[in-house]
C-alpha cells in the first residue's frame, strides 16, 4: 500500500472505531461530566495514536511520528463528526425529530462542512486545516451546548421529559370521573392482637361473664367508617375448631414437633381455656358485627409460609411437615417463599377444600375471603396456562361449597379475593380473576401490594378493564408499611389518607385495610383517626395528606416491577413521574425531594403541571418523628406549587442546570 493511501484511508477506518469506544462511555457522554470526558477521549486518542504508530512502523514508513501526528488530529475530528452525529440520532429517538433538529441543525451542517474539507484536503497539507476545523467545531459546539441546549431545555424540554412511571404512561387511562363509592374493609390477622386480647380476657373473667368480656375486641369499630370485618381464622394452623387443620389448642398441647420438645402454652392458654369453657370467639365476634351494623367475614391465608428458617414454630401445623416430606412444596428457588405450598399438587388443593367446607358449615357469615396474598407464590413453575386452569377449578369447587352453605344459613354468601397489584401478572401467577367473574364465582378483588410499601401507582383501570361487564367490586389495599426503610416505618394517617384518596378518586368501590387493627387495650389514635376518615371522601377532601411515591413490592420471576426511583436528573434530560393524588380542596401544595447529601438543589427547577414551583429550601419531611420513609441516606428539599391543580394526579418535573447529575431517591406531594 502506498504512503498517500495509508495517509487518506486510515483515519476513515480508525475514525469508524473511535465512536464505539466512546459509547462504552454513554453515561459520561449523557452526563457532559467534563473531566471524565476529557480522560476518556483522551485514553482513546492516545490508543488510536499508539495503534497508529506501530502499522505505520510495521510499513516502513520514514516519518512515522509525524504522520501518526496527522493522523490522529484526522481522527479526533471524524470521531469528533460522528459522535455529534450520533448524538443528534440519539436525541431523535429521545425527544423526537423535530425537536432534536431545532438544536441540531447548525451542529449537522459543520459535521458535514468538516467531512467535506477534510476529504479534499487531507491527501495534500492537512495540518492547518484540520486544526482551524478543530477549533471552529470546538467554538461551535460550545455555543451549543451553552446557549442552544439550555435555551430548548428552558422552553421546549418540558414537553418531553421522559416520563418515569411506566406504569402512568397512559394517563387517559387513569378514570377520574366516576362517582367516588366508599366504605372500609378491616382484616384482622389471627395472632397479632386476639391471642394476647384473649390471655387478658381469660385471665380475668370468668365462664359467665367471658362473652361480655370478648365484646371490646369488635366494638372498637363500631360508630367508624368501618363496613365489613374480615376475622382470619387460618394461616399455618386454625384459630377456629377443625379436624381438617392442626388447631391453636392443638398446639397448646402439643409437647413434641418435627422430633424437637416444643411448648406453646403459654402462648396458647386463652385459646385452651376457651375451648374448655365451650367459647368459640369468632362465633360471638361475627354475631356482634351484625348487632353493631357491621358486616362479617371469615379470612383465609391460602399459603402462609412465616418463619421459613425456624427449625420449629407454633404458627406451624401438622400438614407442613408431611408437605415438606413429600415434596409439595415450592422449594429452594423461592427464597423466602421456599415453604409455600404447590398448588399442583392435588394433595394440597384437597386439603384446603375440606377446611372451607368445614368452616362454611361453622359460621354463618357474610362472606369468605381467600387471601391468595399470604403468598400469591403457589406454583413451582409459574406462567403455565394449566395453573390457570387449576385455579379456575378450585374456584369452582369453592363456588359449590358456597352454595351449599347459602341452603344451610338461607342466605347470599360472598367470595372475595386478595390479588397482586397487577392483572396481567396475577395471571402470571395463576390467578385469572376475569374467568371467575365470567363465571360468577368471586363477588369482590382487593387488588393490594404485599407488605413492604403501599403502593402508590395500582392500576385499578386494568382491572375494571378486565372485569368489564361483571358486577364484581374492586377494592384498594392499604398496607401498613408505605415505604419500607431499614426501619419499618408504618403508615401515619395522613399518608393512609393519601392512598385512601388516590384510589377512592380512581374508582375503588371502598378501602382494605391490612395490618390496621388494634387491641382494645391499647388503642391507637392513629388507627382511630384511620378508621373514621378513609372510607369517604366527605372525609378525605380537606384532609392534610401525604403522597409518597413507592414501589411493587412483589412480582413474578423474570416480571419487572414498578420502581419509579431513584431517578437520574441530568442538564439535558429532565425526569418526569405523575403523582397520583386524587380529589383535595387546597390552594397550595407542598413537593418533597429527596437527594444524595450535599447536592446542589439550588441547581434544580422544579415544575408542577407544567408551572414552575417556589423552591423553599432544605428542610424536613412532614412527620419525622413518626415515621422515616427514606430507603437510602438524602437531604430532604421543599418547593410550593399553586393552583390550579389536575384533577386525580400530578406531574411533577425536575430540570438540572448543572453539569453533573442529580439522583432524586425520594418524592412526595404534601397537601396541607
Amino acid at each position: 500500500m502506498k504512503k498517500q493511501q495509508l495517509q487518506k484511508y486510515l483515519p476513515f477506518a480508525l475514525a469508524l472505531a473511535l465512536p464505539a469506544a466512546l459509547f462504552w462511555y454513554y453515561d459520561v457522554y449523557v452526563n457532559w461530566n467534563p473531566v471524565l470526558c476529557c480522560i476518556a477521549v483522551a485514553a482513546l486518542l492516545l490508543c488510536v495514536a499508539a495503534l497508529t504508530l506501530l502499522v505505520l512502523r510495521a510499513r516502513g514508513e520514514t516519518k512515522p511520528r509525524a504522520l501518526a501526528w496527522k493522523t490522529l488530529l484526522s481522527v479526533a475530528v471524524f470521531a469528533a463528526a460522528l459522535v455529534g452525529v450520533s448524538g443528534i440520532i440519539n436525541n431523535a429517538l429521545r425527544i423526537g425529530a423535530k425537536t432534536a433538529a431545532a438544536t441540531a441543525l447548525p451542529l449537522a451542517a459543520a459535521q458535514i462542512l468538516v467531512l467535506f474539507a477534510l476529504r479534499l484536503r487531507l491527501p495534500r497539507k492537512p495540518t492547518k486545516a484540520i486544526i482551524c476545523i478543530c477549533a471552529a467545531m470546538a467554538c461551535l459546539l460550545s455555543c451549543i451546548f451553552t446557549i442552544g441546549v439550555p435555551f430548548y431545555m428552558e422552553n421546549y424540554g418540558m414537553k418531553n421529559a421522559a416520563v418515569r412511571d411506566g406504569a402512568q404512561l397512559d394517563f387517559e387511562l387513569w378514570d377520574y370521573s366516576q362517582e367516588p363509592a366508599g366504605g372500609t374493609l378491616l382484616n384482622i390477622d389471627i395472632n397479632s392482637v386476639n391471642i394476647p386480647f384473649l390471655n387478658s380476657v381469660v385471665d380475668t373473667a370468668t365462664p359467665n361473664t367471658v362473652r361480655e368480656a370478648l365484646q371490646p375486641f369488635v366494638a372498637q369499630y363500631a360508630n367508624t367508617q368501618i363496613t365489613d370485618v374480615l376475622f382470619n381464622i387460618f394461616c399455618q394452623y386454625s384459630a377456629a375448631p377443625s379436624e381438617v387443620y392442626t388447631t391453636d389448642v392443638d398446639k397448646y398441647l402439643q409437647t413434641s414437633e418435627n422430633g424437637v420438645p416444643v411448648d406453646y402454652k403459654e402462648i396458647f392458654h386463652a385459646s385452651y381455656t376457651l375451648s374448655q369453657w365451650g367459647v368459640d370467639p369468632f362465633e360471638v365476634w361475627i354475631a356482634q358485627c351484625r348487632e353493631l351494623g357491621m358486616r362479617p367475614w371469615i379470612s383465609l391465608r391460602m399459603n402462609d409460609c412465616h418463619e421459613p428458617d425456624d427449625e420449629t414454630n407454633w404458627l406451624r401445623g401438622d400438614f407442613f411437615y408431611e408437605a415438606r416430606e413429600n415434596g409439595w412444596m415450592i422449594g429452594e428457588d423461592y427464597g423466602y417463599f421456599r415453604n409455600c405450598f404447590d398448588y399442583a399438587v392435588p394433595e394440597v388443593r384437597e386439603k384446603m377444600l375440606a377446611y372451607i367446607e368445614e368452616q362454611f358449615m361453622r359460621y354463618d357469615v357474610h362472606g369468605l375471603e381467600l387471601d391468595w396474598m399470604r403468598e400469591i407464590t403457589c406454583f413451582k413453575e409459574q406462567g403455565r396456562p394449566e395453573n390457570v386452569e387449576i385455579i379456575n377449578d378450585f374456584m369452582r369447587r369453592v363456588d359449590k361449597l358456597r352454595h351449599m352453605a347459602q341452603e344451610k344459613w338461607g342466605h347470599e354468601i360472598k367470595i372475595m379475593c386478595r390479588l397482586p397489584r397487577d392483572y396481567t401478572q396475577s395471571v402470571i401467577y395463576g390467578f385469572d380473576a376475569a374467568a371467575w367473574a365470567k363465571e360468577g364465582l368471586v363477588n369482590a378483588i382487593v387488588v393490594t401490594p404485599r407488605w413492604e410499601s403501599n403502593d402508590s401507582a395500582m392500576p385499578l383501570h386494568q382491572w375494571r378493564a378486565a372485569l368489564t361487564g361483571s358486577d364484581v367490586k374492586i377494592y384498594a389495599g392499604l398496607e401498613i408499611l408505605t415505604n419500607r426503610a431499614a426501619v419499618e416505618s408504618h403508615s401515619t394517617a395522613r399518608t393512609a389518607q393519601g392512598y385512601a384518596a388516590q384510589y377512592l378518586s380512581a374508582g375503588a368501590d371502598a378501602i382494605y385495610l391490612f395490618n390496621y387493627f388494634q387491641n382494645p387495650n391499647e388503642p391507637s389514635e392513629t388507627f382511630r383517626e384511620v378508621y373514621n376518615t378513609c372510607g369517604s371522601m366527605d372525609t378525605l377532601l380537606g384532609a392534610r395528606r401525604r403522597h409518597v411515591v413507592t414501589f411493587q413490592d412483589i412480582a413474578p420471576k423474570g416480571v419487572g416491577r414498578f420502581r419509579p426511583l431513584p431517578m437520574k436528573v441530568t442538564k439535558t434530560k429532565p425526569q418526569s413521574l405523575l403523582v397520583h393524588t386524587g380529589s383535595f380542596e387546597a390552594e397550595e401544595l407542598t413537593i418533597y425531594l429527596g437527594l444524595k447529601p450535599n447536592a446542589n438543589a439550588e441547581s434544580l427547577r422544579v415544575y408542577l403541571n407544567g408551572k414552575q414551583c417556589e423552591y423553599l429550601g432544605k428542610t424536613a419531611l412532614p412527620e419525622e418523628d413518626k415515621a422515616n420513609y427514606l430507603r437510602e441516606e438524602a437531604d430532604i428539599y421543599a418547593w410550593r406549587a399553586v393552583g390550579p391543580f389536575s384533577e386525580g394526579a400530578q406531574s411533577v418535573t425536575v430540570h438540572n442546570n448543572l453539569m453533573r447529575s442529580v439522583a432524586v431517591s425520594y418524592v412526595e406531594i404534601c397537601i396541607d
